[in-house]
């Protein structure tokens, strides 16, 4: 049978707890004195909740090592929190919190989402939503949750996680309280991913600029090539030699093709599909969007990524595949998945669909070496 903590446990344990600190404006201060947030214990002999019960400081020494080593640590005849304190916390630890996906229906509001997982779990200290783009904090599906204790993360992902990083693929996690289909990893798995989003983020925009830059150069060649200047032939007749004896050079007949240096790209008929799940195939994604009435000419798909280029039959077609996931919100929740889920709201599951325009197409069609016809 465990042995039941003693008063002066629960009061030490009490005293370096965030509700405690947070309402407690001397205790606070005397945690946020210190950089690793020690208060030495002649100090905390002082504090209230602690003093009333007139400990000596062996007695706080062991009472911390005995009942409160999972909590409190004794660090040169001082007292601190295992875990980190943090006023006006704005952002969660990482040691002790998850990131979670796919969260639907009544779990749109931060004291829902405290509410499940310390129901089931263990107690939250700290929970939110991801920003999106334009930096609005908003319930989209997602959130990061921290936990009182470390272990409870772990328990978390075990309880509610249904989705395999290997296969890609969610499954039924009889667990779940929730009945849904989340995907739940520890904020360090997050953060791996983050990196290697930004690193492939960053290699595409090398990627862009390196194109950019070439087309810079070939449009300067093609302007400093029609700008040369012709040199006069002076007043000799046509076919007169010079001081050399060699004939005169007689001008290049201009053409009408020097007049139309700008290359003629097929217009409106590339459109960038975002959000499609990274196990789909070719044949998937095409029957998927094909549903919205649009002839697809051409998918250049290859599995693992996201997003894609596809190319369709005519621009009325474009406008019809762009203007159908406009209004449908469709999620592709499994690689063989042809028709999707419908959504209430576009997020960042749900696929999007935009045409390429102006620049950005004629740089697709010059990295695709479209060659016009003259």
């Amino acid at each position: 049978m465990a042995q039941p903590t003693p008063p002066l446990a629960n009061a030490l344990l009490k005293c370096f707890s965030d509700f405690y600190l947070d309402a407690n404006e001397p205790v606070r201060a005397l945690v946020l004195a210190s950089d690793t947030g020690a208060v030495p214990i002649d100090k905390l002999l002082t504090v209230d909740v602690v003093a009333r019960l007139g400990p000596s400081q062996q007695e706080i020494d062991k009472a911390v090592v005995e009942f409160c080593a999972s909590k409190l640590e004794i660090v040169d005849h001082a007292v601190r929190r295992v875990k980190p304190y943090i006023h006006n916390k704005t952002i969660e630890l990482d040691d002790w919190s998850i990131y979670v996906e796919n969260l639907k229906g009544q779990y749109n509001t931060i004291d829902k989402i405290r509410d499940l997982f310390t129901e089931h779990v263990g107690l939250v200290s700290f929970a939110r939503f991801p920003s999106d783009q334009q930096g609005v904090a908003r319930a989209n599906g997602m959130c990061f949750v921290e936990f009182n204790d470390k272990e409870h993360a772990q328990v978390a992902i075990d309880m509610f996680n249904s989705f395999d990083d290997h296969t890609l693929e969610y499954s039924t996690n009889e667990k779940d309280p929730t009945s849904q289909q989340l995907r739940v990893m520890s904020k360090q798995r997050y953060n791996e991913f983050e990196r290697e989003y930004l690193e492939i983020k960053e290699r595409d925009a090398a990627t862009i600029k390196g194109i950019w830059s070439k087309h810079n150069q070939q449009n300067e060649q093609q302007e400093s090539a029609s700008n040369v200047p012709v040199k006069a032939p002076g007043k000799r007749k046509r076919g007169s030699t010079d001081a050399n004896g060699e004939a005169d050079a007689q001008p290049a007949k201009k053409t009408r093709d020097d007049d139309t240096a700008t290359k003629i790209y097929p217009r409106h008929i590339i459109a960038l599909v975002d959000h499609i799940h990274p196990k789909t195939t070719k044949t998937s994604l095409t029957a998927l969007l094909k549903q919205s009435g649009a002839s697809v000419a051409f998918v250049k798909y290859k599995k693992g990524l996201t997003r894609t280029h596809v190319r369709m039959a005519s621009e009325d077609d474009t406008d019809k595949l762009v203007a159908f996931f406009e209004s449908n919100h469709l999620a592709q929740t499994a690689g063989n998945d042809t028709k999707g889920t419908k959504k209430d709201a576009p997020s960042m599951e749900t696929i999007t669909v935009r045409a390429l325009e102006g620049k950005e197409e004629e740089i697709y069609w010059e990295a695709e070496n479209w060659k016009p016809t003259k």
